[in-house]
């Protein structure tokens, strides 16, 4: 089902709707509606008082849920071991996935068959604080998270210890 011209209707309601509004009330409304922390409330406040901020977002959706479908990168994204022909002194990509253990965003069975299909073979560690290493296959490592970290940990006091993870390995 598509709504002709959601984005620009959305955006404009959001828009009237917003402009009642204080920036200190607003501030208030959406720390407590998310849950964020006040800087973080302050920035989302920011966005949805820019110009095109809700519009463009809107847009990005809908862009993401007509493009994000089937896997379309190829074996060397992956890190997938070609022949000693194909192989030359490139280092391959490195990529870590960090899941969460109940993220809303990404569904535990996708989830699941992605680490299923995609992972390095190498057995990841239990903690999410155990340091591994990506040396041993050029597969991603992918990990889910053991320690409670929500999927906006980069908004959260959660995102130090996470580079701290990252850095160490």
């Amino acid at each position: 089902m598509s709504i002709p011209n959601l984005p620009v209707l959305a955006s404009s309601t959001a828009k009237v709707l917003l402009y009642c509004a204080p920036n200190v009330v607003l501030d208030f409304l959406v720390k407590k509606v998310t849950g964020m922390p006040h800087d973080a409330a302050k920035v989302t406040t920011s966005f949805l008082r820019s110009k095109n901020g809700i519009w463009q977002a809107l847009h990005l959706a809908r862009d993401e849920m007509n493009t994000i479908t089937e896997d379309r990168w190829d074996s060397e994204i992956w890190g997938i071991e070609h022949s000693e022909e194909s192989q030359s002194n490139r280092v391959p990509p490195k990529l870590i996935f960090y899941f969460g253990e109940n993220d809303h965003w990404v569904a535990s069975h996708t989830r699941d068959a992605l680490i299923a299909a995609r992972a390095s073979p190498i057995p990841t560690p239990d903690s999410s604080t155990t340091s591994f290493s990506i040396k041993a296959s050029n597969k991603p490592i992918m990990m889910i998270d053991k320690e409670g970290i929500d999927h906006g940990f980069c908004i959260s006091e959660y995102s130090v210890s996470l580079q701290i993870l990252v850095m160490s390995s």
